[in-house]
């Protein structure tokens, strides 16, 4: 039986909907939680699936801390060997359909002070994570902030849902095969959906930051990322998500 889930599904009401957990990303680097993708969050459960004895030193999230320095928002979303893209090859400029000029506070996330801290604190959080919500399962109305927070993309047909606050969740989520997820919406901007039809009037459009062409082409490839071409890139890349059956 197939669950409808995405834009549509929005209670205004409640502001809650159903996703599909293979179209959610994290909002920065489009990480997946399903499919062929990859998440360094999943990867740790993963590992500690297959080896409950599994060390920070050991893991791959370490090395992908080690490894992912990034400097601003073109190399976030473009990788570190392209050509200059202004605005977003000067620091963290923000996305073309968030609100407002001020850069993202980023810095820290990829920075090499990230393996030292918070990089081992991540990974003990991570493995409780996985145990309470092994054993709880995902129950968002127990808890005042119980659910997943996000907003969409739309293009045409198809949507990613871009998760805001609980990505840690979110990861185990993921590993433990969910297909559908009950979600709180978060907007961006005032906007529950951002749809790509919709480019002349986001907020870094209108204001003149972000050139129409690039905005459209900033969407589309954060819309088609999925985590495997930044794995890939850093030589960490292997499939670590379930395969779940319709």
């Amino acid at each position: 039986m197939n669950v409808l889930c995405g834009p549509e599904t929005i209670d205004h009401t409640t502001q809650t909907a159903t996703v599909d957990v293979a179209r959610c990303r994290d909002v920065w680097l489009s990480f997946s939680y399903a499919g062929d993708g990859w998440n360094p969050y999943s990867s740790i459960i993963y590992e500690y699936m297959q080896n409950p004895k599994l060390t920070y030193e050991e893991s791959t999230y370490k090395t992908f801390l080690e490894r992912c320095h990034l400097r601003s928002t073109q190399e976030l979303v473009f990788g570190t060997d392209q050509k200059r893209m202004p605005p977003m090859d000067r620091g963290w400029t923000p996305f073309p359909w968030f609100p407002g000029r001020r850069p993202m506070d980023l810095k820290k996330n990829f920075s090499p002070e990230a393996v030292v801290s918070p990089g081992p604190r991540e990974f003990v959080r991570m493995i409780r994570l996985y145990h309470k919500l092994k054993n709880e399962g995902y129950l968002p109305d127990r808890y005042p902030d119980g659910y997943i927070r996000g907003y969409f993309l739309r293009s045409r047909q198809d949507y990613r849902f871009h998760v805001l606050g609980g990505n840690h969740r979110m990861a185990v989520i993921g590993m433990l095969g969910y297909r559908t997820i009950k979600v709180k919406i978060q907007p961006i901007g005032g906007r529950p959906v951002v749809d790509l039809h919709g480019v002349d009037s986001w907020p870094n459009v209108r204001n003149g930051l972000y050139p129409r062409r690039l905005a459209i082409i900033v969407f589309q490839k954060v819309f088609a990322n999925n985590g495997k071409e930044k794995a890939e890139s850093l030589g960490i890349y292997k499939k670590i998500f379930p395969n779940v059956e319709e």
